[in-house]
């Protein structure tokens, strides 16, 4: 699905989405300009106080789009689970052993508070960064919220596949993979929900017809906020 008529005018406008380097293994680099390449363009009439914001279960994808995108819109992109690693010194997992996960959760909500005052950054956000319903709140003034969507199963084996991660991810249920994201999803996706402003379904898109309908979903709100 497009996401209404104004996106589906847009894509069918066409954009060149130029996949020259993917995000590499360990801590993507964030917060500076998200450029694809010396060629990569820059998408006329987008917002220049928008922010544009990721959000899904992990394995969604956020961290991968996230530099496309920034590269297509010539932003700047940024992974909040990192920024709250890189401020605190510690992994997740460590965090949720120290201070709890409600520890974890009190530094994520002020790191997204200070992310979401920017202008012109993808922000991939952390799977549960939804759970605070000011989060959701200042997401949603900050511009586009989009939900990266999969399957239960394709989540699990992308989250099995991930050993970037996997030292770093506490278990939020002590139980296998697969039934954790059904429950945890099962909690989350009325947040997901209340927080997205648009949907994209990952299942069966490349990464370009994902920054495609990104990119898209961007300029069409950029034009509305010209004209209203």
């Amino acid at each position: 699905m497009c996401g209404g008529a104004s996106v589906c005018e847009l894509l069918e406008e066409g954009f060149s989405i130029d996949d020259n380097s993917r995000p590499g293994r360990g801590h993507p680099r964030h917060d500076r300009p998200g450029r694809l390449g010396t060629d990569s363009p820059i998408i006329a009439g987008t917002d220049d106080f928008m922010t544009l914001t990721l959000i899904g279960y992990r394995g969604s994808g956020k961290s991968t789009i996230a530099p496309l995108v920034a590269g297509q819109l010539g932003w700047s992109w940024i992974d909040s689970d990192i920024e709250v690693e890189e401020r605190a010194g510690q992994s997740i997992q460590q965090i949720f052993a120290s201070e709890s996960e409600s520890g974890f959760r009190q530094r994520e909500t002020a790191v997204m508070e200070e992310l979401l005052g920017r202008q012109q950054v993808v922000i991939a956000a952390g799977g549960g960064a939804i759970l605070a319903e000011q989060n959701r709140v200042r997401m949603k003034q900050a511009g586009p919220v989009i939900w990266l969507t999969a399957a239960a199963t394709t989540l699990a084996e992308r989250v099995l596949s991930d050993r970037t991660t996997a030292d770093r991810r506490p278990s939020l249920t002590g139980r296998p993979v697969d039934e954790e994201i059904r429950e945890v999803l099962e909690i989350r996706t009325p947040m997901y929900q209340d927080a997205a402003t648009h949907t994209v379904d990952t299942e069966a898109l490349s990464r370009e017809e994902i920054v495609a309908q990104i990119v898209a979903i961007v300029r069409a709100e950029s034009l509305e906020r010209e004209n209203v």
